[in-house]
């Protein structure tokens, strides 16, 4: 039977491996896929017994979960969950790239919103919910054109169930990139008046931000502290990725 310490053991045991010598140039070889079968066979030992809700609301409801670990102790945990789940996908995040011959560049289409429970505008990918027997694509091509006006096509790249905040909570999305078209009629219009044809819900209150892609992580801190606003963490990861990936080759990490 596997276990996480016989895998370790296997290759760090101190009695048989000679000590690491911190300037030596050898190449150290790493086996996450060794790692991550033997945690997959003993976290599956784990297992959800019981939820007991103490608050149900519109949107959201709140409770305890009782589970048992591998060695069969009983433990509560307390969580949260949406109401509004209709299938396997609560909702969608869209990673929506604008392209036109009269703009400078490559530009991402993002969103303000204000967000109550930290009082301030966030900067997020244009997102919401999954309707009944929607898919992923249909679900954001739908919401980018409400929230934004903006009519894409969905790129064929779509992620894989992603956990938003998997340690109170089982909310799930997926992240569909998307790529609309700026010299489309109906789309420069948008780019001209930008947020002048969204179609919000009563209680949605947004707008539309084009912004560049270079430099996008240096905007992005500028905003937070020249505006205050706040920045959801998928963006900022996005935006530190973009970055990353054009320096990395560049310049020691870390420089």
């Amino acid at each position: 039977m596997f276990s996480i310490a016989a895998v370790v053991m296997s290759f760090c045991r101190r009695d048989s491996a000679p000590p690491v010598n911190p300037n030596q140039q050898d190449d150290i070889e790493i086996s996450p896929d060794t790692i991550a079968a033997a945690s997959a066979h003993k976290m599956r030992q784990f297992q959800v017994s019981s939820k007991d809700w103490k608050h149900v609301g519109q949107w959201l409801r709140t409770g305890l979960i009782t589970y048992h670990d591998s060695s069969g102790g009983e433990h509560n945990y307390e969580t949260v969950e949406r109401t509004t789940r209709r299938g396997d996908l609560d909702g969608v995040d869209v990673l929506a790239f604008l392209t036109s011959k009269r703009l400078n560049g490559r530009h991402l289409i993002l969103v303000l919103s204000y967000r109550p429970p930290v009082d301030r505008l966030c900067i997020e990918f244009p997102a919401g919910l999954a309707e009944e027997n929607e898919t992923a694509e249909e679900a954001a091509l739908r919401e980018l054109r409400e929230e934004t006006g903006f009519v894409g096509r969905a790129s064929g790249s779509t992620s894989c169930e992603l956990f938003l905040d998997p340690w109170k909570s089982n909310e799930n999305t997926k992240l569909v990139t998307v790529v609309v078209d700026g010299d489309d009629e109906g789309n420069f219009e948008n780019v001209v008046n930008v947020g002048q044809m969204q179609q919000l819900d009563e209680e949605e209150f947004l707008d539309v931000l084009i912004v560049p892609m270079d430099g996008l992580l240096n905007r992005l801190s500028r905003y937070v502290d020249e505006m205050g606003f706040g920045i959801d963490g998928k963006v900022h990861t996005f935006a530190l990725a973009l970055e990353l990936s054009q320096t990395w080759h560049n310049e020691p990490l870390g420089n």
